[in-house]
């Protein structure tokens, strides 16, 4: 019996649902099965399939830029100096101009309000560009260098859910004991709060540590040997800068703002304008607007034909690196005069071809180590030029790409190097002579006395002009001293010819004391009460002479000194005779915790190592020390002469030139010049001899007026001291995948069939969604730090820092979170939230609730921070500690 075409149809229509399910269940058992079977085999295969979708999953390579010397990328030689890191360096002409508006907006309120007061000279504004312009461009090829999406998906993100996880703890502990949440994120946290969210002064502290860490990895090393320069650098980055951001980026009213954003950003199409926009190389102008070329400033061709100025030029470019380029330029300008010769015979052609062949392996093979870099064509025409022979070498004499690598290393000399030349001690040197003060050679006299003369053939204009302060007339008498310099009244009579002839050093011989001749001792020590609370030692020094004095004379005597004035008479030793002269005699640190026997030790061993030094035994401070019954500090800081007596201002600096040997007369300088001029005196303390200055500085050192913030007052109020160890631990995932999982289950909260689908794919193939999610991480960072968006972002930033906050009542900062909230529910579609559950749009005000408590979100700012940092300078952390 035959089935009809209906039940036939039937069974078909009944049949293929069927099948289906069974081919599907054992397609998928087979699937799961080589999934747990071959878990890396299987990664391996969603690795691949994704790369030939053009999901690009590939190793990050860093981006090594060239080297600046010989622009290969597998450079050895010159690697460690990068003095051009802005080189291959282009960013478009908008984004430039917002960065150098920033800049100039930092130099022009925080440098050029005061300085322009001081001097119309731009040199040292200019210096200072040069030197942002190099640490920004160190700083973004250091993050070039980094694989962003790695550190995001393996260290910020797992950051960020432990802070989470933490929060909600705490919150927890918060409603049970009803207490404030600070105080129990103080006493949970314990020693994992970080040391900048204890109190505003640890906060700046701690910045200042950081910019001070990373300032050598930025900036040029020249820069670095100037402490006052590197000062300036620290205090305006830190205290306007990297302060207010933090505050900025901890913001609950900026971190609404910036969600609202988000929500209801629309992406612009790219207009034909910013499409077509101009690339320039980064920050060109930025430096080059308001440079002035020097008045001894001249071209290389000049110099090329000068030998001195040669000498001066290739001693330069030998510290700096690129000497064989100066030396290729050389070697070129003799061959072309070789090939000048006419009628030369083969001989003469084979050793010009060698010589040709010897000029190519040396400057244009890109394995050697004077390569130039001038270009592969241009290195390509000139080998195959050398090949056609020896009979065809003449031909380099008119050939193309020899004369363009030559202008190619003069382009680079005179553009790259040049200009910096004219800013070297070299180059001052030519100008100037040596730096070294002129020698005295013994000369016999005609009669019997013998006198030191002084060659004056090898003073250079700087000893001219100092040993010109010798020859002082008498009528510039002194009548007090200035800072630093005590003198004793016997020297300066009235009689007006006293210095009516030059000084030389062996008129001077009479005048000088031997301190290595008294003996000095500490036997006790007094303690003295300075209000009800304060009390100071006084050190009661006892002075001996053993030498030849008359009868007259006072052969001991006691004076009394504070510590104080010890830590006065080092600083001011330090000033004029330098740290190398001092620092065999230590002196203990007035903060060292030291039992009183051992400082009294301590001080007296000091005393007596520098009465024996040679350099320092007709030293008039320390003899002032000894003698004076006066505070000693009060004395040396206050001395300030009459500017009436313009006398006393030459005849002290003629006689502090040739009493302290002149060392160290930068300090010495600006010393005087601020002597010159009455100043209110004020409440001083000596300030041990730091960092940047060994000068006299406030009680209370100076503090950025960004310091005062109304919605973070004093940070959590606490000093890290006192914070105590918490037994407290919180989750730490490892990876996204363990970052994600804990989003979904904890704060999400999504469907339990969901979340065991997604744990089910981690569980074989953890590689391959590790490497899926670095991949999205990486094209959204593309797509969104494009150079348009970044361009705003610095706009925003300039304004969130330089413009005037306007104070926000707590209504509308109310009505900007709950605006927020709404704007992120708008987000989820629909399908998302039938499909991960109701609870999904809750998890996102749960995170949103987290980031509105401003000490919080700077426990997070300061732990990510910490991180990039670390990241992008591993050899910070060790200088930072």
């Amino acid at each position: 019996m035959k089935a009809s075409n209906s039940d036939i149809s039937f069974l078909t229509c009944t049949c293929k649902p069927g099948l289906f399910i069974f081919v599907n269940y054992v397609l998928g058992f087979t699937v799961c099965w080589f999934l747990i079977r071959y878990q890396a085999e299987a990664s391996f295969c969603l690795h691949r399939l994704a790369s030939f979708y053009r999901i690009h999953l590939l190793p990050h390579k860093s981006l090594h830029s060239p080297c600046p010397i010989c622009k290969t990328d597998r450079c050895t030689r010159h690697r460690t100096q990068h003095l051009t890191p802005w080189k291959n360096l282009y960013v478009s002409e908008e984004l430039n101009d917002a960065v150098e508006h920033f800049y100039n907006t930092i130099l022009g309120r925080f440098v050029s309000s005061w300085y322009g007061n001081v001097t119309k000279d731009v040199t040292f504004v200019n210096e200072l560009k040069v030197s942002l312009r190099f640490a920004t461009s160190s700083l973004v090829n250091q993050i070039l260098s980094v694989d962003c999406s790695r550190v995001i998906a393996k260290k910020l993100i797992p950051c960020a859910i432990k802070h989470v996880d933490d929060y909600l703890c705490m919150r927890q502990i918060a409603n049970l004991k009803k207490a404030s949440f600070d105080d129990v994120a103080v006493e949970y946290l314990g020693k994992r709060l970080h040391l900048a969210t204890t109190n505003r002064n640890n906060e700046l502290s701690y910045l200042r540590q950081l910019t001070a860490a990373l300032l050598p990895q930025v900036l040029p090393v020249d820069c670095m040997k100037c402490n006052n320069y590197k000062v300036l650098i620290r205090e305006i980055v830190t205290g306007w800068v990297l302060l207010p951001l933090m505050d900025v980026l901890a913001s609950p009213h900026m971190i609404n703002s910036l969600v609202i954003l988000i929500a209801t950003y629309k992406p612009k199409g790219s207009s034909p304008s910013h499409s077509q926009s101009k690339s320039v190389e980064f920050l060109h102008s930025f430096v080059n607007k308001d440079q002035v070329q020097s008045s001894f400033a001249t071209d290389l061709k000049s110099i090329l034909k000068t030998t001195d100025l040669l000498y001066a030029f290739m001693q330069f470019l030998k510290q700096e690196g690129p000497v064989h380029v100066l030396q290729f330029c050389l070697d070129i300008e003799e061959f072309n005069h070789k090939l000048l010769i006419p009628d030369m015979s083969k001989k003469q052609l084979e050793i010009l071809h060698t010589e040709a062949l010897n000029i190519y392996k040396i400057y244009f093979d890109d394995k050697s180590d004077d390569y130039i870099g001038c270009g592969r064509d241009i290195e390509l025409k000139l080998w195959q030029l050398l090949q056609e022979g020896v009979y065809h070498v003449a031909k380099l004499q008119t050939s193309e790409p020899l004369y363009k690598a030559y202008d190619f290393a003069f382009n680079v000399l005179e553009k790259d190097w040049l200009p910096q030349f004219f800013h070297s001690n070299e180059f001052y040197s030519y100008l100037c002579g040596p730096k070294l003060t002129s020698s005295y050679t013994k000369v016999p006299p005609h009669g019997a006395r013998n006198k030191k003369t002084f060659d004056s053939s090898t003073q250079g204009t700087v000893a001219k002009i100092s040993s010109g302060l010798g020859r002082i007339k008498g009528v510039l008498k002194p009548n007090q001293p200035v800072e630093g310099s005590i003198f004793t009244p016997e020297l300066y009579s009235n009689n007006p010819t006293t210095f009516e002839e030059d000084i030389f050093l062996s008129d001077c011989e009479g005048i000088f004391r031997d301190l290595s001749t008294w003996r000095i001792s500490i036997p006790s020590v007094e303690v003295h009460q300075l209000g009800s609370s304060k009390s100071y030692y006084i050190f009661n020094i006892h002075v001996q002479r053993i030498d030849t004095i008359s009868d007259n004379e006072i052969r001991h005597w006691i004076v009394q000194r504070k510590d104080q004035d010890f830590q006065t008479l080092n600083t001011k030793l330090i000033e004029f005779h330098g740290g190398n002269e001092i620092c065999g005699s230590p002196l203990p640190s007035r903060r060292a915790m030291m039992s009183l026997e051992t400082r009294k030790v301590k001080h007296e061993n000091f005393l007596r190592l520098l009465l024996q030094k040679p350099s320092l035994r007709g030293s008039d401070l320390i003899h002032t020390f000894l003698t004076t019954d006066q505070d000693f500090t009060i004395l040396v800081t206050s001395a300030v002469p009459v500017v009436e007596d313009l006398g006393n201002i030459y005849q002290s600096v003629a006689f502090k030139l040739r009493k302290e040997k002149g060392q160290h007369l930068d300090p010495f300088v600006n010393n005087f010049l601020a002597s010159t001029s009455k100043v209110k005196q004020n409440k001083i303390e000596l300030a041990e001899v730091g960092e940047e200055l060994q000068i006299i500085v406030p009680d209370i050192p100076p503090k950025p007026a960004t310091l005062e913030n109304d919605t973070f007052k004093d940070n959590f109020g606490i000093l890290y001291k006192k914070v105590e160890n918490s037994s407290s631990s919180s989750f730490n995932p490892d990876g996204f995948t363990e970052s994600l999982f804990y989003l979904l289950k904890h704060i999400f909260k999504i469907r339990k069939g969901i979340l065991k689908l997604f744990a089910a794919v981690c569980s074989v193939a953890q590689e391959a969604v590790e490497k899926l999610s670095r991949h999205y991480i990486d094209r959204k960072l593309r797509t969104s730090l494009s150079q348009s968006n970044l361009r705003d972002l610095v706009v925003l930033l300039e304004e969130a820092i330089f413009e005037p906050s306007v104070q926000t009542s707590k209504d509308e900062l109310e009505k900007r979170r709950l605006r927020a909230i709404q704007e992120l529910d708008g987000m989820v579609p629909y399908v998302a939230q039938k499909l991960l559950g109701d609870n999904f749009t809750n998890g996102l005000a749960v995170l949103l609730e987290i980031l509105q408590n401003p000490l919080y979100n700077k426990q997070l700012v300061y732990n990510l921070l910490d991180i990039v940092v670390s990241e992008i300078y591993p050899q910070v952390n060790e200088a930072k500690r």
